[in-house]
């Protein structure tokens, strides 16, 4: 199945419609649908395409000859054994250039385990006059931090203007309808607060189940690909990966701040703290959100940590802390004891991403009541609104998301004004409310006699 991804294929057609040979660079996590898109794309395409393994530096070089050979037939490439490097894209670029005009290299970072000048050499031969006037080539990689640190950081490789990029991001809380049609629209947001938007996870729920059902077979199971993969990926990448599992479970608890942190996993000395953090956000594990009012996100204070990840948070916050249960195949104790009763507040900060997506949508299309220039969450020391929305002629939008079984009503929207008075600059402002059990009808009444309030869905 393939869902979305409608923006990106057309970014995908509006640079292969440049002129002149075209680079771009396709980077996201793992199961976000990079091969997917591709394979979308370039369905019927007359294209070289080579998707790389974790294999030694020969065999690799040899699997991508092997693959040249699959393509065209060449008594040069046939009668030697081996190439480098250097002799195989330069021979892509031109020769095979000449009756091909897509290149795609996904997984490129497997190609550069064992050999760490490859970017450079693979930017210099692609700079050579000589190739298709029509050409694009499309490197994919999962390791974000392989692309940040080594590809777009560097002019040398391909960290500059003349090269596109597109980073995959996860899905809209809106695809889920595609994924589970028949869910009802709490158990949509249940699920996306669960796997999130990753379309690797999300096919791996069957449609016929409950969601229940889906959690325990295919997370709560130990055989299932979904309960190892976020540890392998984790030790894979960290030397010291106990000290980090302590900080992403204190994180996945709801522990946001640098202060939480510290005293959830006795790591009280800020610089030693901040070192690992950096790592995991270096590694795109986590990420530093500061509120959205701040001038300067590098310099700000404020700063709360969150997952990237709706599965890892769902991971760490439930698999982590219950292996033991889940080793014994005791699933339903970890369901009905720590899942179940905890879900709600769980889904809490799903739900102020859902409608921050909804919010964004509406201002896309100007059905706000203003035209917001930035949208996100807002905290102080003693207090936070969900969602804060503003234009550079200070109008704001006020929203609170409320996730819990009572309709929201006029205590409700006296509380998001009282917090909203933190704003005396502002010329006007709108107060909004997303509520998961809908809204009193004397709410109703008052929203239709005051322009400034605005009862929202989140779907």
């Amino acid at each position: 199945m393939f869902v979305g991804r409608t923006e990106e294929l057309g970014y995908l057609d509006e640079i292969n419609k440049k002129n002149g040979p075209q680079c771009l660079i396709l980077y996201g996590p793992n199961r976000i649908g990079k091969t997917e898109l591709l394979k979308r794309y370039f369905k019927g395409k007359m294209s070289f395409f080579y998707s790389s393994a974790p294999c030694k530096k020969r065999d690799q070089m040899e699997q991508f000859h092997q693959r040249i050979l699959s393509v065209v037939s060449d008594s040069r490439l046939s009668a030697t054994a081996h190439f480098s490097w250097e002799e195989m894209f330069s021979y892509i670029f031109s020769d095979l250039g000449r009756k091909l005009s897509f290149i795609v290299i996904d997984e490129f970072s497997q190609l550069c385990a064992e050999d760490q000048k490859l970017p450079l050499l693979l930017r210099r031969l692609w700079d050579k006059p000589g190739k298709r006037q029509d050409m694009l080539l499309v490197i994919s990689c999962s390791d974000v931090s392989f692309v940040k640190e080594t590809l777009l950081k560097s002019k040398e490789s391909f960290g500059d203007e003349k090269c596109h990029r597109l980073e995959l991001t996860p899905l809209k809380f809106e695809a889920i309808d595609f994924f589970f049609p028949d869910y009802s629209l709490q158990e949509k947001v249940y699920c996306y607060a669960a796997v999130g938007g990753i379309p690797g996870y999300l096919r791996v729920f069957d449609r016929k189940k409950t969601l229940e059902q889906n959690i325990k077979n295919e997370i709560f199971d130990i055989d299932s690909f979904m309960f190892r993969e976020p540890s392998l990926l984790l030790q894979s990448k960290l030397r010291e990966p106990h000290l980090y599992f302590s900080i992403l479970h204190a994180i996945a608890c709801g522990n946001n701040r640098l202060r939480e942190i510290a005293e959830k996993t006795g790591v009280h000395k800020t610089a030693t703290l901040n070192k690992y953090l950096y790592v995991l956000r270096n590694l795109d594990f986590i990420k530093r959100i500061v509120p959205v009012t701040e001038k300067d996100a590098a310099k700000s204070r404020k700063g709360m940590y969150f997952f990237q990840d709706a599965y890892f948070r769902f991971w760490f916050r439930y698999i982590f802390p219950n292996m033991s249960y889940l080793e014994m195949k005791e699933q339903d104790i970890v369901w009905k004891r720590f899942l179940r009763p905890d879900s709600d507040a769980f889904v809490e900060e799903t739900f102020v991403d859902i409608c921050i997506q909804r919010l964004m949508r509406l201002n896309r299309y100007k059905r706000l009541p203003i035209e917001a220039q930035k949208i996100g969450r807002w905290w102080d020391r003693t207090n936070k609104i969900d969602v804060v929305s503003f234009t550079e002629k200070d109008e704001y939008l006020f929203c609170d998301c409320l996730w819990d079984g009572k309709r929201a009503g006029l205590t409700q929207m006296e509380e998001l004004r009282r917090k909203a008075r933190r704003f005396p600059r502002s010329s006007r402002k709108y107060y909004g409310l997303f509520s998961k059990s809908g809204f009193t009808k004397e709410l109703y009444e008052h929203a239709r006699v005051h322009d400034d309030i605005i009862l929202l869905n989140y779907y």
